[in-house]
């Protein structure tokens, strides 16, 4: 599939991008739409956890779907023109889904001061309109959204109730999205295994039916048997992440799971000089660095801002442990450039040691726990 950069996309491109996506994602005789916060099609029989969502919002279904692909095929440009129509909406949970879309784009396209305006759009909607405690629906459902943010981030911005129930019963693709984001939980807070677990067991249920929940499920497994060393494995899951985004035209969460996946792209692609890998390379710093411009209007910082990728990498790998020919061999340099890249990133994170680097990046995982992992 031809991949257009984001501000030289036309309107008919996507739409032809759109028809080989739905072309290739629809299974059986089951409509489903492969977007994992709008994956009900079909499925509207169920009126527990979004019976909000649908009472009103069913006008704005196709457009939801049409504008979170635009995102995740990573036509940036596409994907806010069209949630930008939508963010005045007065049915709530579309106007959300809009706004996180919008923001997820200037993100992705390394607007950070953009990206900063819809962060307080966010918080002013969610604070006027979901205030109230007859809407534990949007409540649940927004906060669902909100977990597509960086901890760092979601702590400041959102102070919403832990989800109880109704996600067993919500459609097949939801809970699939929402089970990689429980294994990227248990990632984070230090036990890799765990996650591995609960990615195993969503893509054993799911099957092929969602492939971004598939895509993110695969990605997450694969960051989480790096961390355990077990490079074979986590080798296996990425090409089989790969192998499903390169069919379907989903590259975005490549982009957004780099900083977890450690080098592991590099590794698994750079040789082969794969057009879909360099272009996920291309705007995996522009990503990278629309999130430091984000946390540093919100307050927190950009604790990685100005290391490059390898300095990045490098710097995580020492944070973990790892021996200085472990992240050689894992990232296909040196060792003498392994020296080089972490004495760079010390001296630009003003750090003297790799227990000082690791704490930079705590929101990806906690060293200090992987240990105990059961």
């Amino acid at each position: 599939m031809t991949r257009h950069i984001a501000d030289q996309i036309s309107d008919t491109s996507f739409q032809e991008m759109l028809a080989i996506f739905h072309e290739n994602a629809l299974h059986d005789t089951i409509p489903h739409t492969a977007v994992p916060l709008l994956e009900w099609s079909g499925e509207r029989q169920n009126k527990s956890l979004f019976s909000r969502i649908e009472e009103g919002g069913e006008q704005y279904f196709e457009q939801l779907k049409d504008l979170e692909l635009a995102y995740y095929m990573a036509e940036f440009r596409e994907a806010k023109r069209r949630s930008a129509a939508l963010l005045d909406c007065d049915h709530v949970s579309t106007a959300l889904s809009a706004l996180f879309t919008h923001m997820d784009a200037c993100i992705a396209s390394g607007d950070g001061e953009a990206a900063y305006d819809d962060y307080v759009r966010l918080e002013q909607r969610i604070s006027n309109d979901l205030n109230c405690s007859d809407n534990e629906s949007l409540f649940d459902t927004s906060y669902l959204l909100a977990m597509r943010l960086e901890s760092t981030v979601l702590e400041r911005l959102f102070d919403l109730p832990k989800i109880t129930g109704g996600v067993d019963n919500a459609p097949g693709g939801l809970r699939a999205y929402y089970s990689y984001l429980l294994a990227m939980q248990q990632y984070r807070m230090g036990f890799p295994r765990r996650a591995i677990g609960i990615s195993y067991g969503a893509l054993a249920i799911a099957g092929d039916s969602y492939p971004i929940a598939r895509i993110y499920l695969h990605l997450i497994a694969a960051a989480s048997f790096l961390i355990i060393k077990k490079i074979d494995m986590a080798e296996e899951e990425f090409l089989q992440a790969w192998k499903h985004g390169k069919h379907f035209g989903i590259l975005v969460p490549f982009i957004e799971l780099n900083s977890v996946l450690l080098g592991l792209p590099r590794r698994t692609l750079e040789h082969q000089n794969d057009p879909d890998y360099k272009f996920v390379e291309s705007l995996t710093r522009v990503y990278r660095e629309g999130w430091n411009d984000l946390r540093i209007h919100c307050g927190f910082g950009g604790a990685t801002k100005g290391l490059s990728p390898l300095e990045t990498y490098t710097a995580a790998l020492a944070a973990l442990g790892w021996r200085n020919k472990e992240i050689a061999d894992q990232l296909c340099i040196s060792q003498n450039t392994v020296k080089h890249h972490l004495t760079a990133a010390y001296a630009k994170t003003g750090s003297t040691k790799r227990a000082d680097v690791g704490k930079l990046f705590a929101g990806h995982f906690d060293p200090s726990m992987i240990s105990g992992d059961l």
